[in-house]
This record gives C-alpha cells, sequence and structure tokens, in this order.
C-alpha cells in the first residue's frame, strides 16, 4: 500500500497511470469449426465460437461473405453484458462457399478492437463421391472389420477386390485401378510371389499419381510376403519371430495416448513377422518392432488379428483398435485436412499450407 511506503521527504514522486481506467467493450469471432471436406450437394455445418466483454447487452450482425462478395449468411446476434464465451451453428448450403470466405460481426459503438471481428476460411468442397480402393488377398474375419471402418466415412465409395482362390476374384483385377482410387487399402495382400505382377502395378501407379497405400497385415502373412513388401519398401524391414509369443506395446506406447486414443487395454499381439524401421514410428512393441509405421505415404498396420482384439476390447460397438485404424486411414484419407489447422491473424490454415 501507498501508506506504509516511508520515503525521504526531499525526493519527489511522480505516478503515472497507463492505459484507460475502464477497458472498452468488445467483440471476437474467436474460431470456427469447419468440416474437414463435404460434397458439394450437401450443406456445411459450420461451428462458431465468439467471445464478448460488454458494459451492457447489444444486438449487431453476423455476415458471411464468399470470395465472390457474395452474401451467403447474415443474422442478428445479441450478446449479453460482461465477460461471455459464445457458441452457434451456422448451416450454410456448400455451393455457396467460394475461395476464401470471411465471416464478419459488424463492430459496436465505442469499440476500438474490431481486427478480431472479421475471420477468413475456406471449405473443402468436394464435386462428387472419393474411392477407395481395397483389395483383400484372402477373405478372414479381418476384412469384415476393415470394410466396417472404411464405410464409415462420410461420402466414400468403396471397391473391393477379393480373391475366391489361388487363381479367381470376385472381379477381374486386370482393370483395378481404372477407378482413379483416392487411397489404396491392402488386407493381407500381396500373399506370395503369385501376387508380384498385380503388386508391381498397384506400386507403381500409387507412385506415379501420389496414391497412398495403407497395408493391414493379416492371418496369412508371413516373411514370404514381407519380403516382397520389403522389396518396394526397404524402409520397412521384416524378421522371424516366434508365433506363439505374445507381445505388448511399449510402455511409452501404451501412456503416450498416441493419436487422441487411450491404448492401456490394447492386448500382447502374436505375430508371424516382426515389422522394424529406422524411423521414428506412430506405435511401437516392447520389443522394438512397430504396431503402426508411415514412410513416403506408405502407411503400416502390424496387427494380424484385428477382428479378435477388436472383440476383446470393444465396449458400445467400439474399441481402441477399430478406432486406431479409422486413424490411420482418416490420416492417409484426408492428409492434413481437418487434423492440425492454424489460426494466423484472422485466417485459418491447414498446416502445411
Amino acid at each position: 500500500e501507498m501508506n506504509d511506503l516511508i520515503l525521504p521527504n526531499a525526493i519527489p514522486i511522480h505516478i503515472l497511470g497507463v492505459g484507460p481506467i475502464e477497458t472498452g467493450d468488445d467483440l471476437a469471432i474467436d474460431r470456427i469449426e469447419i468440416p474437414p471436406r463435404t460434397i458439394s450437394s450437401d450443406t456445411v455445418n459450420l461451428v462458431f465460437r465468439m467471445q464478448s466483454r460488454l458494459s451492457k447487452e447489444v444486438s449487431t450482425k453476423l455476415q458471411i461473405l464468399n470470395e465472390k462478395g457474395d452474401n451467403i449468411f447474415e443474422r442478428i446476434m445479441s450478446f449479453k453484458s460482461g465477460i461471455q464465451q459464445d457458441e452457434i451453428d451456422v448451416s450454410i448450403p456448400a455451393m455457396d462457399f467460394s475461395g476464401l470466405n470471411t465471416a464478419v460481426l459488424y463492430s459496436i459503438a465505442g469499440e476500438s478492437q474490431i481486427e478480431n471481428n472479421s475471420y477468413s476460411f475456406r471449405v473443402n468442397v468436394q464435386s462428387s463421391q472419393d474411392n477407395i480402393l481395397l483389395i483383400s488377398g484372402a477373405l478372414s474375419p479381418n476384412t469384415s472389420s476393415i470394410k466396417k471402418i472404411l464405410q464409415s466415412l462420410d461420402e466414400v465409395e468403396l471397391t473391393h477386390y477379393f480373391r475366391f482362390d489361388p487363381i479367381r476374384w470376385n472381379q477381374e483385377p486386370t482393370e483395378i485401378m481404372t477407378d482413379n482410387p483416392k487411397i489404396i487399402v491392402l488386407d493381407d495382400f500381396p500373399m506370395g510371389n503369385i501376387d508380384k505382377s498385380l503388386f508391381d502395378e498397384i506400386v507403381t501407379i500409387s507412385r506415379k499419381n501420389r496414391i497412398p497405400i495403407v497395408y493391414l497385415e493379416g492371418p496369412k502373412s508371413n516373411l514370404s510376403s514381407g519380403e516382397i513388401i520389403r522389396s518396394y519398401f526397404p524402409f520397412f524391414i521384416p524378421s522371424a519371430i516366434d508365433s506363439d509369443a505374445l507381445t505388448p506395446l511399449s510402455d511409452e506406447s501404451l501412456n503416450s495416448g498416441t493419436l487422441g486414443i487411450n491404448l492401456s487395454s490394447f492386448p500382447p499381439q502374436q505375430r508371424s513377422v516382426k515389422w522394424m524401421s529406422d524411423e521414428k514410428n506412430w506405435v511401437n512393441y516392447s520389443d522394438g518392432s512397430y504396431l503402426i509405421a508411415e514412410k513416403n505415404n506408405i502407411f503400416m498396420i502390424a496387427m494380424p488379428d484385428i477382428a479378435g482384439n477388436h472383440l476383446k476390447t470393444s465396449a458400445n460397438l467400439e474399441s481402441p483398435i477399430y478406432n486406431i485404424i479409422a486413424k490411420v486411414i482418416l490420416h492417409a484419407f484426408y492428409g492434413n485436412e481437418g487434423f492440425l489447422y492454424l489460426h494466423v491473424d484472422g485466417t485459418s490454415f491447414n498446416k502445411g499450407e
């Protein structure tokens, strides 16, 4: 307290005040939550998160303009006095968005900080459904689990090729790449030398068109099929392992909440192949091998018994097994879209833009 200070009488004291006694009124668009993608015929659901600091209740207008300058949304907003956080849902036809869209909260009387009243953003509108190509070297309980996960993605068309026996497929695989897939999912494929020519075609087109590949190890995976994969992707290194051995996840992977998923209930795994990599992997086993790895747009999930592990860990039809596979698929499918965005100077960006 000033009254408690004891100072010499000969020394003058000058008191300076910096800033206003009262803070001014302020409205702000904090952020807008945007779906990672939508089809042109759909409606886009945006979630606006706004903040206000007001001496009295006020009303103003929220407006959204697309890059062409078209007014695509308008609503009168009321804000209570005090410091508040508000959330509103806004639905707009996808076709109304164009380029860099801008949301604006009209400034109120006496508001000096108006830079935070606007927020610019883009909406990823697709003109048609994207295709996922699923190739099963052999049908197994894993196959239905993988299909269920893929079909849970919004607005995708799934094309599934699977083998009945060593020479018969449900569809002739010679035209397998004509569907121009967004990603390629390999379920227990390749299985051996019988698949080398088709696998070569898949890898060649994947590299040419930058199509991600997600490889899911299956119950019939072995060191022979592993060596075929290594011949194309030498950064994934297979080695033999005792197929009766049970290997848990590493303590770091169990406790880190990888990809936002709790893996504490993840059971120890029996495997026919031990996969190693010099890269920093997403999820590792306790023996130093990996459960999930990715490099150069190639994703690998080394877990032969997907269906069995799901049954062991599921609750209300969900399990960490399905969740972690879905996360990998989504990352391959969307890339950076929807996973991490930055907001700088009123404009939102995907990481990497």
